[in-house]
């Protein structure tokens, strides 16, 4: 059986898709904001190899970040990384840098930590945009597609229109723009309209209120905020007349200690019920 020849063969696979429209891709995940996270990526070979099925082969199959600050460190990870692996330049934009400037001093700019792990020292000035990685190692290259926030870190970068993003909320667009959404991103949760209901806007009718021992605060036989109640009511009358007890006191008739109230009272007058002693 004859051996097919696959190496003349156009690349039809996700991987070769990504290859030929690596910009596409990261400007997608851009907009799908995950310019912070540990993201997975496809590289582009340009050795004419495909370096990716090769065995033995280097292969960078994550950075720490698609959206880089300039002066930063990297991270790449990956399979098969040796020391012969190298950043052979660097290319933002119109402007491309090589390796032994990236840092600015007379260490590489990558370093290599281990098989599956290596670090890239960016360069302190670099412009807004996307910019492309070169690595080699051993006769193999490949491209790692990124995107340069050109050290504009005070708000995100969005690939998308002003009419995706929340009004008042500033970001920077690919050009390096400042701009403002436009999307009206108001909450359309309804008014609380009864009592003890949840997931609605508290309003000055239904307020929001605290259920934790909300319990004892309410008078048995009654529910507030949807919590019943369990407190017990006085069933005393307000007092009426001079030394009266067994009854609420109040401002007319208000508690008096009568221990030692004799001594305080004029005789022949009587105060709480004492009758007093005390003479002129």
């Amino acid at each position: 059986m004859a051996k097919h020849d696959r190496t003349n063969r156009p690349d039809i696979s996700i991987r070769g898709l990504i290859a030929r429209d690596r910009w596409a891709l990261l400007m997608l995940v851009l907009g799908l904001g995950t310019a912070g996270c540990r993201a997975k990526l496809s590289v582009t070979t340009t050795s004419g190899a495909n370096v990716a099925g090769a065995q033995g082969s280097f292969k960078v199959t994550g950075v720490s970040k698609l959206v880089t600050t300039p002066g930063e460190t990297l991270t790449l990870s990956g399979l098969n990384f040796r020391p012969t692996m190298a950043l052979a330049k660097l290319a933002s934009q119109n402007q491309v840098g090589t390796a032994q400037a990236l840092d600015g001093s007379a260490s590489p700019a990558l370093a290599v930590q281990s098989g599956s792990a290596a670090t890239v020292a960016l360069p302190v000035s670099q412009p807004f945009g996307p910019y492309t990685l070169t690595l080699t190692e051993d006769g193999a290259t490949q491209n790692v597609a990124l995107f340069s926030n050109g050290g504009k870190t005070d708000f995100p970068v969005f690939i998308g229109t002003q009419d995706q993003v929340c009004t008042e909320q500033n970001y920077y667009d690919t050009t390096g723009m400042l701009r403002v959404g436009t999307k009206s991103c108001a909450t359309t949760e309804p008014n609380c309209a009864s009592d003890g209901a949840t997931g609605c806007l508290a309003t000055t009718t239904y307020a929001a209120a605290l259920t934790t021992g909300a319990a004892a605060k309410i008078v048995a036989g009654n529910t507030l905020a949807g919590v019943a109640g369990a407190a017990t009511a006085s069933s005393a009358s307000a007092c009426a007349s001079d030394g009266a007890t067994g009854c609420l006191a109040t401002t007319t008739y208000a508690a008096a200690l009568t221990t030692g109230a004799a001594a305080k009272i004029l005789a022949g007058k009587t105060l709480a019920g004492i009758s007093g002693t005390a003479s002129t």
